[in-house]
């Protein structure tokens, strides 16, 4: 998930000093952000970001509809290791509490409930006993039934990924997430993470990946603490 509000933090000191003197010729002060810090250990309900809220609104108005999945299918040619490409999804599940993060309403408002563990099976479909001409249509089938599977909020995962194997070289990954806890900017450092997780899995190497500083989460009560009164 990315909110708009995010792209602020992006800006260089010169478009910083131009947005200042924007907002001064218009009689208008630069708002003062405070920074996003990690949230405390005690904090027992998260919110959702207003972001999240929309959706969580709009599933329970109409539950089980596809039309907040996002899904990605990629050709991959050379060889998969299933159980290899599960184990650095879970790492990178670890890495990112938003991936193992569901939704309940709780006291009359919805909250964020972060699992220490939520397991997440990669379904592995050989297709190449099938004639190739059949392939096709069999791999398609597959796939539609992967991005319209209902996803429950309230219990997880929020996502799901699907190995087909056409041929011995080439394999469809699918992979289907919730918009609630993913967007469109998110698909780049997901799979940059993932291939560099898998890589160090297949080679028995440790965990390249230093431990983030920040979470969603910590994006959501810094959103929700900030973006009241006189900031809105």
């Amino acid at each position: 998930m990315r909110d708009s509000t995010e792209d602020l933090f992006d800006l260089s000191d010169d478009k910083l000093a131009l947005l200042d003197l924007l907002l001064e010729e218009e009689g208008l002060e630069t708002p003062v952000v405070p920074r996003i810090l990690p949230r405390p250990t005690d904090i027992d309900a998260l919110p959702l970001s207003y972001a999240q809220q929309r959706l969580w609104f709009l599933e329970e108005l109409t539950p089980g509809t596809a039309t907040y999945h996002i899904p990605l299918i990629m050709r991959v040619h050379g060889a998969i290791d299933p159980a290899v490409l599960e184990r650095a999804l879970g790492l990178l599940m670890q890495r990112h509490e938003i991936l193992r993060t569901t939704f309940a309403g709780i006291n009359g408002s919805s909250q964020q409930v972060i699992h220490e563990q939520l397991p997440l099976a990669i379904v592995h479909t050989d297709l190449r006993e099938l004639p190739w001409a059949e392939r096709g249509a069999a791999a398609l089938i597959e796939v539609r039934e992967a991005i319209q599977r209902p996803f429950n909020l309230h219990t997880g995962p929020l996502l799901r990924m699907h190995l087909l194997q056409m041929a011995d070289d080439e394999t469809l990954l699918v992979l289907v997430i919730h918009h609630i806890v993913f967007d469109g900017w998110s698909m780049g450092v997901f799979f940059q993470e993932l291939s560099q997780l898998y890589t160090a899995v297949a080679q028995n190497q440790p965990n390249p990946l230093p431990p983030l500083a920040l979470q969603y989460a910590d994006f959501t009560l810094w959103q929700r603490d900030w973006l009241q009164g006189d900031a809105l």
